[in-house]
């Protein structure tokens, strides 16, 4: 009986020990914060070195970058938004800018150097990731059948 008793206790500590023990990063949700954070810390040195001020993450702008993303992880394919979809959430948020960079990679990820890096030898990517009036920005990523994809939104005003 000491011995059944001893070997539940054993089983019982070790399951409540590894239930208490913390959650790797990814098993909590925040990779896309990790990500998030940097690339602004990437984007924020490339708009230094070419001399334009700093951007910070911005909450409504992650959110919609992290919809967006996921919705073309779920289609598969790369889009824009339309015009129309653009200047329905300028008006909403009363931002007087708002630009959108894509990413997409077969692989079933990317870090935020390859996505910058990519972003920064195509011209209108980088014009979007210089752009003067663009203050706040947001980061979203979601990985699909097709690839990994990733859509950064700028906004400013």
């Amino acid at each position: 009986m000491k011995v059944r008793r001893l070997w539940m206790a054993a089983v019982f500590g070790l399951a409540a020990a590894w239930l208490a023990a913390p959650l790797p990063a990814a098993a909590k949700g925040n990779d896309d914060e990790v990500f998030q954070q940097e690339a602004v810390r990437q984007i924020n040195g490339f708009r230094a070195s070419e001399k334009r001020g700093p951007v910070t993450l911005d909450p409504a702008l992650n959110a919609l970058a992290s919809e967006w993303a996921a919705k073309l992880a779920h289609e598969g394919e790369m889009e824009h938004r339309s015009m129309g979809n653009m200047r329905t959430l300028l008006s909403s948020h009363g931002w007087s800018a708002l630009n959108e960079n894509l990413f997409m990679s077969s692989a079933p990820s990317a870090s935020p150097s390859e996505v910058i890096a990519a972003w920064k030898e195509s011209t209108g990517h980088r014009r979007n990731l210089l752009q003067g009036n663009i203050t706040r920005i947001g980061i979203g990523t979601a990985a699909g059948k097709a690839g990994f994809f990733v859509v950064f939104n700028g906004a400013g005003g």
